[in-house]
């Protein structure tokens, strides 16, 4: 399975943004820096196993919904 940090920071935008919250919202209620969430939505890096953790509770979705896992290419 390949990481595709782009995917998944996409994915963290429109699940974040599902829930009518703007990047700060999420920092928020996730526990992480405003200017880690700005680099993962935009691809620039992936959240580690920890932030990835956090980002899944906060956002209400499982770890394999926020990584894109088992879906088509």
């Amino acid at each position: 399975m390949k990481f595709d940090k782009q995917r998944i920071g996409k994915r963290i935008a429109s699940l974040r943004i599902d829930k009518g919250w703007n990047q700060r919202d999420l920092a928020a209620a996730a526990n992480i820096s405003l200017s880690a969430v700005a680099r993962y939505e935009s691809g620039y890096t992936g959240p580690s196993f920890e932030a990835a953790l956090k980002l899944a509770e906060a956002l209400n979705c499982s770890l394999e919904t926020l990584a894109c896992i088992n879906e088509k290419e």
